[in-house]
């Protein structure tokens, strides 16, 4: 029986070497660091993308702007007009952050949460916390 595992083996061993495909030479695939780099950059490949510090260029996505629905396209000029209008109306500190539940009218002011069941709008907390914070 060991004989013809043996036997076995070699022949497996000898079919894979006479169908296995010639492999690349390493010289072909591989850049050296001083090579000029395959970007056409001019520059050596250690400068230019074999530079671990320096950003590597990303791949454009393989999709045509047709197939991007308009509201994905148009989302981040939304947001930023939406920033700019909030800045507008309430200056370049931190946003307001108002929410009106069952009754009551909560308001985060800094690390503080208020509420209150008389107010109706923002504007009826900031009347009520100025007289608050100035007596």
């Amino acid at each position: 029986m060991g004989f013809r595992a043996t036997a076995l083996r070699s022949l497996v061993a000898e079919s894979i070497c006479l169908n296995a495909k010639p492999d690349l030479k390493r010289d072909e695939m591989h850049i050296g660091r001083n090579q000029p780099c395959p970007c056409n950059s001019g520059l050596k490949y250690k400068r230019c993308c074999g530079n671990p510090l320096k950003e590597q260029p990303t791949a454009a996505p393989n999709v045509f702007p047709r197939q991007i629905p308009f509201e994905v396209l148009a989302e981040p000029k939304r947001r930023e007009a939406d920033e700019l209008i909030r800045q507008q109306q309430q200056g370049l500190g931190n946003p307001i952050v108002s929410l009106k539940m069952n009754d009551h009218q909560i308001v985060a002011a800094g690390n503080t949460l208020y509420w209150s069941a008389k107010w109706k709008t923002f504007a009826d907390f900031l009347a009520s916390y100025m007289k608050q914070v100035l007596g």
